[in-house]
């Protein structure tokens, strides 16, 4: 039983630690665009300090979520990572 709970534990561990290594925020006021460049539309603003998932990123645009239900393109070099 004791052995069946520790696994429960450690795969627990596992599916969380991705999710808390990709918790970021952004340093200012923040357009959320379409797609990542200048040329995609913004439809969004990113609060500084509020919390979105970072799902990767590229040379100047990361691929994220805000408020759980927001998908889009921030600029990288707004987004701070603890």
């Amino acid at each position: 039983m004791s052995r069946a709970i520790t696994l429960a534990g450690v795969l627990l561990l596992a599916l969380l630690l991705p999710t808390l290594a990709d918790a970021a925020t952004v340093n200012r006021l923040v357009n959320m665009g379409s797609g990542p460049g200048m040329k995609y539309p913004a439809f969004y603003v990113v609060w500084p300090g509020w919390p979105l998932v970072v799902h990767s990123c590229g040379r100047y645009w990361c691929k994220v979520t805000y408020q759980g239900v927001v998908n889009g393109w921030v600029s990288a070099r707004y987004i701070n990572r603890p």
